[in-house]
């Protein structure tokens, strides 16, 4: 009967010894996942944010990823330098190139969206009434109409300013009116503006919905035909005092990166994943205009630093600051 006692005694003990290494190893588990605070706008171009978050590969790494949405990139670099995000998104505008001159803590990391020929996920939409009228059939009737712009100082202020400039008129910035990108289709349903700066999807929806049709698009000016139009931004509190976890993010980011340019933006996952994140039905994601991504994550820094150089000349920013100042590429080696 002691015997029997004994082994009952050292059967619960050894059920309960392996209970406990149990919940140690899940409380190990979630005491390892690390939280990392990521901006963005719901565009295609964050794609790879979207695909690392679905896919698990930022909870692969141990992290833990929370998605913030901002109306331009510009409204995160406050944020960014706080440390009130890790990671932002967004297109090298004047407002990065002001934050940095400012002393600012943070820099461009990776790629995030390049024009290349036939990939050219941006440009100017005029109104389909005024196409239709033949009010505006070309760039040169842009002048004195009403366009809608995401924020002061971003990249399609070149597309506006050169453009109107080759055909000898002057920007006005009375004329602009500022509304987020998905605003473009009710900005056009009550005629609020004539023109309207557009990315995708959201240049497919308005389409679709019949309601503005493509004026000029990145890809027909020199300048930015090979734009990098979206970069992958790193405060500098991120990049520093939680190196690990910004090395294990670059890791996850990269395998969503390749998994979109391996797969393609028509892709069933890809589109269904950019519909959950961006709110835009399937079948107007697997419609829109591609556009390009370097499969190891790597930013077209000539095109960084000509924008710079345009800003400046044009009066958007008071100072330029040295390359290293503004790209660090170390984490995708």
């Amino acid at each position: 009967m002691q015997h029997r006692s004994l082994g009952r005694v050292r059967r619960i003990s050894g059920a309960g010894l392996a209970l406990l290494a149990f919940v140690l190893a899940v409380v190990a588990s979630v005491a390892a996942v690390e939280e990392v605070k990521v901006g963005h706008q719901p565009t295609i171009t964050t794609a790879p944010v979207y695909i690392a978050v679905e896919n698990r590969y930022f909870a692969e790494e141990g992290l833990n990823v929370q998605v913030t949405a901002f109306a331009s990139s510009g409204k995160q670099m406050p944020a960014l330098a706080t440390g009130l995000l890790d990671v932002g998104t967004g297109a090298p505008g004047a407002a990065l190139f002001n934050a940095i001159a400012q002393g600012m803590d943070f820099k461009v990391v990776a790629d995030k969206g390049q024009i290349r020929p036939g990939m050219s996920a941006g440009g100017l939409m005029v109104r389909q009434d005024l196409w239709d009228s033949g009010e505006v059939r070309s760039p040169k009737d842009m002048v004195g109409r009403r366009i809608l712009s995401y924020a002061p100082g971003i990249q399609i202020d070149i597309l506006i300013i050169e453009t109107l400039k080759k055909y000898g008129a002057q920007w006005k910035p009375e004329n602009r009116i500022y509304m987020p990108p998905p605003k473009i289709i009710s900005a056009f349903q009550t005629k609020v503006v004539d023109i309207a700066t557009a990315v995708e999807p959201w240049i497919t929806r308005t389409q679709r919905a019949g309601l503005g049709k493509i004026l000029i698009s990145y890809e027909d000016l020199e300048l930015t035909r090979d734009a990098q139009i979206g970069v992958t931004i790193y405060s500098g509190a991120f990049s520093r005092t939680r190196k690990e976890a910004a090395k294990k993010f670059m890791k996850a980011y990269v395998k969503g990166v390749r998994f979109y340019t391996e797969h393609g933006l028509k892709n069933p996952e890809v589109t269904k994943i950019l519909t959950k994140h961006t709110k835009v039905p399937v079948e107007d994601i697997a419609a829109t205009i591609p556009f390009y991504l370097d499969k190891d994550g790597r930013p077209n820094v000539s095109s960084i630093m000509r924008f710079q150089d345009w800003f400046f000349d044009n009066g958007y920013t008071k100072k330029k600051v040295p390359q290293e100042q503004i790209i660090d590429l170390s984490f995708l080696n």
